[in-house]
């Protein structure tokens, strides 16, 4: 495996808890990229619980007391890329996780975003 000099005008990316710079063009050449993605490359917070296609994830975020992700285990941009059956299924977990953030922390208000 050939080794990069580190490029100090480059920050490095993180990519499953591993430091890299991002490749120079043409090093890429016929290799599929996956998307530099800090969802899709690290498990996002603590795994609360998950199924085939999405995880649930606690951020610890003093802030944000509760502060809890769905996340969808295949990249997408926009949760309209996901079939109408995948929305209703990533939407079910939504609210599940809401009622349980609504039971255990007794929140004022919930915020979905």
């Amino acid at each position: 495996m050939r080794r990069r000099k580190a490029n100090p005008s480059r920050p490095p990316l993180v990519r499953g808890g591993a430091s890299c710079s991002p490749p120079d063009k043409g090093e890429l050449e016929g290799v599929e990229v996956l998307p530099v993605c800090e969802l899709c490359n690290q498990v996002g917070g603590t795994l609360l619980w998950q199924d085939e296609t999405c995880r649930v994830v606690r951020v610890e975020d003093a802030d944000y007391p509760g502060f809890c992700r769905v996340i969808w285990k295949l990249h997408v941009k926009e949760m309209t890329d996901l079939s109408a059956a995948e929305r209703g299924h990533l939407m079910a977990i939504v609210f599940a996780v809401e009622a349980v953030v609504r039971e255990v922390m007794k929140p004022d208000k919930i915020n979905l975003a």
